[in-house]
């Protein structure tokens, strides 16, 4: 959620989701990329589907 002087920097929170979705590459799947919706910002995030036996 962005407050204030915060919404002149969009920019800011679009980096700071990619580079938590980027330490999570490993077990997430980004289904819907940061969008500014108002006030806050929304990135959607999926667990990654697994294998039959029960590892990727």
């Amino acid at each position: 959620m962005f407050r204030g002087r915060e919404m002149s920097h969009p920019e800011l929170g679009k980096d700071i989701l990619s580079k938590f979705a980027d330490a999570l590459k490993d077990s997430v799947t980004v289904e819907r990329d940061a969008k500014l919706e108002g006030r806050n910002m929304i990135m959607i995030l999926a667990p990654k589907a697994q294998t039959k036996g029960g590892k990727q």
